[in-house]
């Protein structure tokens, strides 16, 4: 199963170096069209393989739900990609879970929940658009360092909410997503070796900033 949700990850995911395309303006933002494209894609790998579709169904049905133009596509983008690292925690703990009660019999084989290069890679492509949409477009000015300045890739011009507490429940969202998908070893490793910078400078100010001086100091 994990396998099986992984590859349907892969649609969701871009180049290490993203590349947005020259549309012409009244199309509408180029970062948006391709968000909107490659969730379509998604859909349309999850139309076509019955296996992911009923892991999708049982754990997540509202990414069922058919993806229409939006000036939202960012958030819902978000929103898939949380809802994916979730449902995947989720396998990769029950994978360990059935590991554990079969390792008496002889030595244990390499662990079900256990990422390859790959699929690591996969994954960090998830990790990174939840901090790149979810993270610090809500953060204050000066508060973390942007993904531009510590990698190769450029940064992604994501849009913040315009109402404070719409910021700050994205920003607590996220940040409780990631501390619990790193409650399983395998994705661990992935969060704080790449976005431990993200995560404290996130929970920093949740612990420092109320959404009232959030108000104050951006609008």
């Amino acid at each position: 199963m994990c396998k099986t949700s992984l590859y349907g990850l892969q649609t969701l995911m871009f180049k290490r170096r993203l590349i947005v395309p020259n549309w012409p303006e009244q199309l509408g933002n180029p970062f948006d069209l391709l968000l909107l494209h490659k969730l379509r894609r998604f859909h349309e790998k999850i139309s076509s393989d019955q296996c992911l579709q009923k892991i999708v169904a049982k754990r997540a049905p509202h990414l069922l739900e058919p993806v229409t133009e939006s000036p939202h596509v960012q958030l819902l983008f978000l929103d898939h990609c949380i809802s994916l690292l979730v449902l995947l925690k989720a396998l990769l703990d029950e994978a360990s879970t059935r590991c554990a009660s079969t390792s008496a019999q002889g030595v244990p084989p390499l662990p079900p929940s256990s990422l390859g290069v790959l699929q690591q890679k996969t994954v960090q492509g998830l990790l990174q658009f939840v901090v790149a949409l979810g993270i610090y477009p809500n953060l204050l000015p000066g508060v973390g360092v942007p993904l531009g300045k510590r990698t190769e890739q450029d940064a992604l011009p994501c849009v913040a909410s315009p109402v404070p507490s719409r910021r700050h429940r994205g920003l607590v969202v996220s940040v409780r997503t990631l501390l619990a998908c790193a409650e399983n070893a395998a994705l661990r490793n992935l969060i704080y070796h790449r976005h431990l910078v993200d995560l404290l400078a996130a929970l920093l100010q949740l612990c420092y900033a109320p959404v009232r001086k959030v108000s104050i100091v951006l609008d």
